[in-house]
C-alpha cells in the first residue's frame, strides 16, 4: 500500500517539515511538496519535526501519531499548521489528490526507512469537493483523573462524554471518512512527561471510540504535549492555583471528517 505525506500550496510555515516513520527519518518537505513510501499492513508510528533555518532542531517530535494500516488501500497524510504546531492529518483520497495537483515530489532527501521503499506518484485525479471537518473539544479534566491517562482513569463522566460523542457521530453523519484525536497537556511538568501524557490520553480515547461503536472507522491518535495552549498566562508549577488556571489547556480534540445527514 502507498502512504503519501504532503504539504499543500497554502501552507504558511516558512520552514520545512521532517517526517519520521517508526522512528526512522523518511523525508523533509518544503511547501507544495510530497513524498510517498510503500508499507505493509499493521500499526505504525508517524513523527513530525519542523525545520527552520537558524533554529535549533528539536530532539523530540512536535507530534506523534499512531496509524493502523489496512491492506488494499492508500493513505494520505497532510501537514497541518495549528497555532504554529505541525501535525499530520489523515485526509480522504479525493481531497488529497485535489491538493496534490501541481505539487512536486520531494526527491532531494534520502529516506532511511528500512527497507526504503519509496513509491513514485501515479498521477493526480481531477479535483473533487472535500468533506467539511468538525472539531469537538472535550475537557481532559472531565475525561480523566488529574495527571492520569489510561482506561482505569477514565471515569463515569468521561465514559458518558465519549458515549455521547459516539451517538452524535452516528446520528449526524451518513458516512465517516476518518476521525483524528488530539491530546493536549498543560505546561506543568517536563516536556517529555506532557508529550507522553497527551499521547496516551489520545490513544485511550481512540481505543474507547473504536471499541464502543466506531469499529469500522479510521481513527488516528496524536499527542501534542503543551505545544498548543489555549491559555498561556498561567503559572507552570503544581500549585492549586496554576492547576486550576491551566484547566482549559488540558483537553482532547476530535476532528470528524465525513458526510453529514
Amino acid at each position: 500500500m502507498r502512504l503519501t505525506f504532503y504539504r499543500a500550496r497554502t501552507s504558511t510555515f516558512k520552514g520545512s517539515t521532517s517526517i519520521y516513520f517508526n522512528g526512522m527519518y523518511h523525508a523533509t518537505l518544503a511547501r507544495s511538496a510530497f513524498s510517498s513510501l510503500c508499507a505493509s499492513p499493521g500499526l505504525v508510528n508517524l513523527g513530525i519535526k519542523p525545520v527552520k533555518v537558524g533554529d535549533q532542531i528539536k530532539d523530540n517530535f512536535e507530534s506523534i501519531s499512531e496509524l493502523e494500516l489496512q491492506g488494499g488501500r492508500n493513505y494520505y497524510m497532510r501537514v497541518v499548521e495549528d497555532r504554529n504546531v505541525k501535525v499530520l492529518q489523515p485526509v480522504s483520497e479525493s481531497e488529497a489528490l485535489a491538493e496534490l495537483a501541481g505539487t512536486r515530489e520531494q526527491i532531494h532527501t534520502i529516506s532511511r526507512v528500512t527497507p526504503a521503499q519509496v513509491c513514485r506518484s501515479a498521477g493526480a485525479a481531477a479535483p473533487r469537493p472535500s468533506e467539511p471537518v468538525q472539531t469537538i473539544t472535550l475537557s481532559a479534566d472531565a475525561l480523566f483523573e488529574f495527571a492520569a491517562s489510561d482506561r482505569n482513569a477514565l471515569g463515569a463522566q468521561g465514559r458518558m462524554a465519549l458515549d455521547n460523542l459516539i451517538a452524535n457521530v452516528k446520528a449526524n453523519y451518513s458516512s465517516i471518512k476518518h476521525l483524528n484525536v488530539f491530546g493536549h497537556a498543560d505546561p506543568i511538568g517536563t516536556a517529555q512527561l506532557n508529550e507522553r501524557l497527551s499521547s496516551e490520553r489520545a490513544k485511550t480515547v481512540r481505543d474507547y471510540l473504536q471499541e464502543n461503536g466506531l469499529q469500522s472507522t479510521l481513527i488516528t491518535a496524536q499527542g501534542l504535549g503543551a505545544n498548543a495552549l489555549v491559555v498561556s498566562t498561567c503559572g507552570r508549577t503544581a500549585t492549586a492555583k496554576d492547576i486550576a488556571c491551566n484547566s482549559p489547556n488540558r483537553r482532547v480534540t476530535v476532528e470528524i471528517s465525513g458526510t453529514s445527514r
